[in-house]
């Protein structure tokens, strides 16, 4: 029988991503196979993009029931 314990992952964290960025616009844009998140910093009359995220549709469902649970509380 296999071992059911979830084995430790361990996480590599940069330094220069722990400061994290700052945006206060976002795009989303999707197909069935993913979805594309450009999160900008927008001070008219420029913005850049900061970042940019490609999930799954099935860890964007998880993404929105762990915003609305937090939002909740």
């Amino acid at each position: 029988m296999p071992d059911s314990q979830p084995k430790e992952i361990k996480v590599n964290f940069p330094p220069q991503l722990q400061g994290g960025v700052y945006a206060n616009n976002m795009l989303v844009i999707h197909t069935k196979e993913e979805f594309i998140m450009d999160y900008m910093m927008v001070v008219p009359p420029n913005g850049a993009v900061t970042s940019r995220v490609i999930i799954s549709p099935g860890h964007m469902k998880r993404i929105i029931n762990a915003l609305q649970d937090n939002v909740k509380k």
